[in-house]
């Protein structure tokens, strides 16, 4: 079976969204109705504005394997197969 799904790039694991098509907000401006909000310079989240633990999860996920995509970019396939004896007569066998 194959899949293709999507993990973070290189770019925007280090805050790096200026491929994104959307404008990236600063959220410490601002009011709560969405009044006054600038974006960020570049579409770049700063360094300093990224917590540690944020920085930590990316590292439990693969890279993806179309570095170039935003979507799409993990390529993986898988096989499986089961075998079920339910008794000395039936069986029943899958794969996929």
């Amino acid at each position: 079976m194959n899949r293709l799904d999507t993990v973070t790039n290189a770019a925007i694991r280090r805050g790096d969204m200026s491929a994104s098509p959307s404008l990236l907000y600063d959220p410490d401006n601002g009011t709560n109705t969405g009044t006054g909000r600038t974006p960020f310079s570049n579409q770049q989240i700063p360094a300093v504005r990224l917590h540690p633990i944020v920085l930590k999860i990316p590292k439990l996920l693969p890279q993806p394997t179309v570095p170039t995509a935003l979507v799409g970019n993990l390529f993986s396939q898988t096989d499986a197969k089961s075998n079920c004896n339910s008794s000395t007569k039936g069986a029943q066998r899958g794969r996929s």
